[in-house]
């Protein structure tokens, strides 16, 4: 199937939606985009809840392609509606930027770094600046270019290009093309999936309905798996074991990728464009664009736990789950009586194994931002050890807190180490994060410490043991954090 013929019935898809409906940050997010003449948002849905909690509005409508930086804190958006990309600030859930991207813009990735995004139209493979988002370079990789991958190292990009059949394997190093992947007569790839641990790229044929699995060391097709009738969407898992293959007819087939075989085939109706796995490997969403929904598949079953609503004729072409949400988790020292949260997997692992002694953890935590966001504030943290034998950790979000603790003595200031957004002047968080709580002990025990929450019951255990609420407004509010 051509990129006219692909469009053309998606766009068959959206005049049914339009006829039948009339015309009136713990869990990643996924990010679900739209096609042309229909609904102008990227929805988001929490995969706590497989719910949507976001509709992050749109200059247009004919979004395609979707990406999500490691840090998860952007989500880019190929337009082939507006010949554009989208931009959007993950913590809050809005529009930052819009970029020209040339005729029909398509598939979209970005490298690790965060430095560059990778983009596709209707004739080249595009090099974006992530910190202008300025075209850098294009390159010619092939007729009607569809999807792209990224790998760890940032030093390979995988095109399909559709129209050619083949897959064009670009340096950005270089940059060039290296390498030109047949794929087959009549194949038509176009959704790609990289197992870069195993040296693995998984494509997509739309046109034959196979999966192709392709070496990327020695750049050869070791499999052609028969997977379907028109595959579109590919994915894999992160322990490299199942690949899943969304089929134009309304099939999910999943794929032992140790035997190659296709191990079952799990039906969920309607028209089947993109599919990603969650990081953890416990569902598969599925977006069907006829009926308006994500498909939550559980991946132990392989059956159908949830169907999403999320707007008129719905795409998300890619990897459009972001990673896992960092999350700061506390402790408690029995005896000194303290309380300390981090979100340092470092410090998480030494605090676990006993490298801090007298530490355990209280069974809480709470989500929180990565540090250098830049679209909400960092936490300063500062640490004491003038009040021996105990050592005690203080964290704020507000600039002026922060500035006057470095002009304390008695507190060395250790850095910005995780993101909370702030609250409004009377203590309310914004729609998506939950309050954050902090008490002060009043120096009991002889030395200061602040304990962090956001459980209501710890923050009524905490006053009735005497430590002083700090924060905004009238329930004493310090910080605001994903839910």
């Amino acid at each position: 199937m051509t990129r006219s013929t692909l469009f053309a019935y998606l766009a068959w898809l959206t005049c049914l939606a339009l006829a039948m409906t009339g015309s009136a940050g713990a869990a990643p997010f996924a990010y679900i985009t739209h096609g042309v003449g229909v609904s102008r948002y990227v929805a988001v849905i929490d995969t706590s809840t497989n719910a949507v909690v976001a509709q992050v509005a749109t200059p247009g409508s004919g979004g395609f392609g979707v990406a999500v930086d490691a840090a998860g804190t952007r989500t880019y958006v190929a337009s082939n509606g507006t010949n554009a990309f989208w931009v959007i600030d993950t913590a809050r859930n809005v529009l930052l930027a819009t970029a020209a991207a040339g005729e029909g813009p398509i598939g979209i990735a970005v490298n690790p770094a965060g430095t560059q995004a990778f983009l596709t139209n209707k004739n080249s493979l595009l090099i974006f600046d992530t910190s202008t988002n300025k075209l850098t370079r294009s390159f010619s990789v092939g007729n009607d270019p569809f999807g792209i991958v990224v790998n760890a190292t940032g030093t390979r990009v995988y095109v399909a290009a559709s129209g050619s059949n083949e897959i064009a394997v670009f340096d950005p190093t270089i940059p060039a093309v290296i390498a030109r992947i047949a794929t087959g007569a009549g194949s038509a790839p176009l959704g790609l999936a990289l197992d870069g641990a195993r040296n693995r790229l998984y494509v997509a044929n739309r046109d034959n309905g196979t999966v192709g699995v392709i070496d990327t060391a020695t750049h050869m097709v070791v499999k052609s798996i028969a997977a379907g009738v028109a595959i579109n969407g590919v994915a894999v898992n992160a322990a490299g074991t199942r690949a899943y293959a969304a089929d134009g007819t309304g099939v999910v087939a999943v794929i032992d990728t140790v035997t190659s075989a296709v191990i079952a085939k799990i039906q969920v109706g309607g028209f089947l464009v993109s599919i990603d796995v969650h990081p953890a490997g416990t569902y598969c969403y599925v977006v069907d664009t006829a009926n308006d929904r994500v498909v939550v598949i559980d991946t132990a079953t392989n059956l159908v736990v949830k169907s999403i609503p999320v707007g008129r004729g719905p795409i998300a072409f890619g990897q459009f789950i972001g990673p896992a949400q960092a999350q700061a988790v506390e402790y408690f020292h029995a005896s000194f009586g303290h309380y300390f949260v981090t979100a340092s997997a470092g410090e998480i692992g030494k605090l676990d194994n006993g490298f801090f002694a007298g530490w355990a953890r209280t069974g809480e935590a709470f989500n929180v931002f990565p540090a250098g966001t830049g679209s909400v504030p960092d936490v300063c943290r500062f640490f004491t050890e003038k009040f021996p034998p105990s050592s005690s950790h203080f964290y704020t979000p507000f600039a002026t807190e922060c500035a006057t603790v470095m002009n304390n003595p008695d507190w060395s200031f250790e850095g910005l180490v995780f993101g909370v957004d702030v609250p409004d002047a009377t203590g309310a968080c914004r729609a998506g994060t939950m309050p954050v709580y902090r008490f002060y002990n009043n120096g009991l025990g002889g030395a200061p410490n602040h304990r962090y929450t956001t459980s209501p019951a710890i923050r009524a255990a905490m006053f009735s043991q005497g430590w002083t609420p700090e924060g905004v407004g009238a329930d004493s509010v310090i910080a605001c954090v994903p839910s």
